[in-house]
């Protein structure tokens, strides 16, 4: 699951894809508060016994992944985005020669 937080709503709902699409599953945010708030989360959605679409269980989420924008405390947005369990994505460099390199582990999210 990825959580927007801050800028404006279209903002937070890009942030909440890109934390949900591209940042590896179990990974955590950089900075201590906010990967706090992403394992409080990752526990309680866990907790709610919802499973697998609404199937039941005790894994409803694999990963909470959170990015945030600074933005104005009157007008705080918040957005978040699912992937299905069986989402996949492989990342190739096309080369200007038309040949691919397969990219086994991108940093998406590196020097933003």
């Amino acid at each position: 699951m990825g959580v927007g937080i801050g800028g404006t709503a279209n903002i937070a709902a890009d942030l909440a894809k890109e934390a949900a699409s591209l940042r590896r599953i179990q990974t955590h945010h950089p900075e201590p508060e906010f990967r706090k708030l992403e394992d409080e989360l990752y526990s309680a959605i866990n907790s709610l016994g919802i499973g697998t679409m609404g199937s039941g269980g005790e894994t409803s989420v694999l990963s909470v992944n959170i990015e945030y924008a600074y933005t104005h405390i009157a007008g705080i947005a918040v957005a978040i985005s699912c992937n299905c369990f069986v989402a996949r994505r492989g990342t190739y460099l096309v080369q200007a020669d038309g040949t691919m390199a397969y990219m086994k582990d991108p940093d998406w999210f590196e020097g933003r």
